[in-house]
């Protein structure tokens, strides 16, 4: 499904840069609440086929939206795979 480049924790990624934008994975349930909000984007890895436990956020005029909450969800996915 996707490559095997990305941060992990016991073999198992939970984040990575991939088609412009920063991505986490994070369970299914807390995905839906974030795409609701318009605080994240579902991955597409390429095939038009969305994941449900993998969110990105796309860059915003050459930056990654919100720094701050960048180094939230990368923490959050590190504990969800932890």
């Amino acid at each position: 499904m996707m490559s095997s480049y990305g941060l992990k924790v016991n073999g198992k990624i939970f984040a990575m840069f991939g088609r412009r934008q920063f991505v986490t994975k994070l369970p299914k349930e807390r995905v839906d609440a974030l795409v609701s909000v318009g605080d994240g984007k579902r991955f597409d890895p390429g095939h038009d086929r969305l994941t449900k436990e993998w969110v990105g956020r796309w860059r915003r005029e050459g930056r990654l939206g919100g720094a701050r909450q960048g180094r939230l969800r990368f923490r959050e996915a590190r504990q969800v795979v932890s």
